[in-house]
């Protein structure tokens, strides 16, 4: 009896097997054409058994081969707007950038660390209640250096009899890293560069910070006390990229042998030029893992 029980048992377990077991995986893709006219339909038919395909069409952000990239060296632009108050004689604001700082937000850390002084690629607010864009600051100097970068807003207040010292306000701030593929890629904005203030004279007057904007006021009478303070931000990546992702077409829940655009999902090619549409076909369970890429040049005239 225990003799028929155990071989009842095997052939149960090897049923077992058997359902578990997943078939070799099989895809292709054809298209009727590799040539088209900027704005036409393209379909593209699918054969085998795959349940998961993902679709790379080529164009920027959307390309397989930077599936895993997070750095690309590009144009490193840096925008932000100012306003500045009460004052509109003196400069009292600056902006520096350093390589070699070493992160410790103290007065001697910052005194000891080598900034060069930008400010002459910065278009400021004059003092006359004027928000004034910056105009697109280029950092591509040091991006080249391929080291991080800390950007910092110095704000010197001059002790006068004439004048009151200004107050200064920085909002809109975005530093991007602009591709050659003319991607946008965020290396920081207003509210995650993550500005830190540090008093150099008078800790009476500091910067204020949050998600909007950078502010600081010097004395508000006259023959108030010289001021210096600096806002600066985290250590900036100026190669920072994100890796390029494909659209879904297929999942294992959802039934399709073909696809065409434009539609929704991808409006389709708006301009001419070469593009390696890529296929990535999968199939994946806990006993099995395959993947097949398929690509095809498609070539798009006016």
């Amino acid at each position: 009896m225990k003799k028929y029980f155990l071989v009842g048992f095997i052939v149960f377990v090897l049923a077992s097997c058997q359902k578990t077991y997943v078939s070799n995986l099989s895809f292709d893709v054809s298209t009727t054409a590799t040539t088209y006219k900027v704005g036409d339909t393209i379909s593209f038919l699918f054969s085998g058994n795959a349940n998961n395909i993902t679709f790379y069409p080529g164009t920027p952000g959307l390309v397989y081969e930077n599936r895993f990239r997070d750095s690309a060296l590009g144009t490193p632009i840096l925008n932000f707007v100012s306003l500045k108050e009460f004052n509109s004689i003196d400069t009292s604001l600056f902006l520096m950038a350093s390589t070699d700082y070493n992160g410790a937000y103290d007065s001697l850390s910052v005194l000891n660390a080598t900034w060069t002084d930008i400010s002459n690629r910065v278009k400021f607010s004059k003092g006359l209640k004027d928000t004034t864009p910056s105009g697109a600051i280029d950092l591509s100097d040091f991006a080249a250096l391929q080291k991080p970068l800390f950007l910092a807003f110095k704000y010197v207040g001059k002790q006068s009899s004439t004048v009151l010292q200004p107050r200064w306000t920085i909002n809109r701030l975005t530093l991007t890293n602009n591709l050659s593929d003319s991607t946008k890629q965020s290396i920081a904005t207003q509210a995650d560069a993550t500005f830190v203030g540090i008093n150099i004279k008078n800790a009476t007057n500091r910067w204020a910070f949050n998600a909007t904007q950078l502010q600081i006021r010097g004395g508000t009478t006259l023959n108030s006390l010289e001021n210096e303070d600096w806002a600066i931000s985290r250590p900036l990546k100026l190669s920072r990229s994100i890796p390029d992702v494909g659209l879904i077409l297929k999942s294992i829940s959802s039934g399709i042998n073909s696809y065409k655009f434009p539609n929704p999902t991808f409006s389709g090619y708006t301009l001419p030029g070469k593009y390696k549409a890529t296929f990535v076909a999968s199939n994946k369970t806990a006993f099995k893992d395959e993947t097949i890429v398929k690509e095809i040049e498609i070539t798009i005239v006016p």
